[in-house]
């Protein structure tokens, strides 16, 4: 079993996965298209709320990266 360090590579990978799915579901539409295409935009709230749960889980994780992200101006 993994302890929680081994799996933040997993969670950044969930991401990276998740914002090439959103690019491929947007492909070329324009900003019109994409609004009326109700199939896509389902499809990239999905891959936004695994961005989202990816994120959380990479909070509770590593604190650490946290604090530092806190740090940024």
């Amino acid at each position: 079993m993994r302890g929680k360090a081994g799996r933040v590579p997993e969670r950044l990978q969930d991401i990276r996965e998740a914002i090439a799915n959103a690019r491929t579901d947007i492909g070329t539409l324009s900003r019109d298209e994409f609004l009326a295409d109700g199939k896509t935009q389902r499809a990239v709230i999905e891959s936004l709320i695994v961005i989202g749960e990816a994120a959380n889980n990479l909070m509770k994780l590593a604190p650490a990266l946290d604090q530092a992200l806190n740090r940024i101006p």
